[in-house]
């Protein structure tokens, strides 16, 4: 009865986490307007009413249509408005270079404002859970795109110091992203994790694997090698 009632949980729990993998796949973009900020407009047109206003730096979430020119966007705490096609510069689209130099910066970023949203006082905490939800997530994104195209270890170990800074969070599309990369790249993060060595990392490397195999693993053309390479590992420790 208990075997019964846990499988019944878990599966409805995955189906949430599945459901959740569709949010990690938005389209996310930047700024690119030359005069560094654009206006959100109410309707798709620029005589429309002002919403609010999207800045350089500012990350959002589009969404294209091929009927319009003009995109609904939503930026932090999902305040949204349409804005042209032209003034969106899709995360994924930007050169190698500044890829790396945006998941980078953005990084050691989440490092600093992290510990602030465990320790800080309330403005501090605000700062920095508007930080973790609206850069840190979106880069996510970002990074994982990046490590599957072209492997980079000093990215990825920024990005697992984070893992065990952020231990105990409830958002598990960090592990997400493990598993991701661990589909491609099952021994340089066996290695690594090895040499960590950390408790949280091997069950993020597990719970991850099983999120991002999840209603996947007759595609995965080797599913079955890569979680006998997982097991046999986290086993040995």
């Amino acid at each position: 009865m208990l075997n019964k009632l846990f499988l019944a949980i878990l599966f409805v729990f995955l189906s949430i986490l599945s459901t959740a993998q569709n949010d990690f796949e938005s389209n996310f973009g930047l700024l690119k307007d030359s005069a560094g900020f654009t206006y959100m407009r109410s309707t798709q047109s620029s005589n429309s009413k002002i919403v609010d206003t999207l800045y350089a730096k500012d990350f959002f979430v589009y969404y294209p249509t091929d009927t319009s020119d003009w995109f609904w966007v939503l930026k932090a705490c999902d305040e949204g408005g349409f804005i042209h096609k032209n003034s969106i510069q899709d995360i994924l689209d930007l050169p190698v270079i500044e890829k790396y130099h945006l998941i980078d910066s953005i990084f050691q970023l989440e490092a600093i404002h992290y510990p602030l949203l465990l320790n800080g006082d309330s403005l501090q905490k605000q700062k920095a859970l508007n930080f973790h939800e609206f850069k840190y997530a979106p880069t996510l994104t970002l990074f994982n795109a990046y490590i599957l195209s072209e492997y980079d270890e000093s990215l990825v170990r920024q990005f697992i110091d984070l893992l065990l800074l952020e231990k105990g969070s409830a958002d598990e599309y960090p592990t997400w992203i493990l598993g991701s990369i661990y589909l491609k790249y099952p021994d340089h993060i066996i290695q690594l994790i090895e040499e960590y060595d950390h408790y949280i990392l091997y069950a993020d490397l597990e719970f991850g694997f099983l999120n991002v195999t999840y209603e996947k693993t007759k595609v995965i053309e080797n599913y079955n090698e890569l979680k006998n390479k997982m097991d046999q590992f986290l086993k040995s420790h």
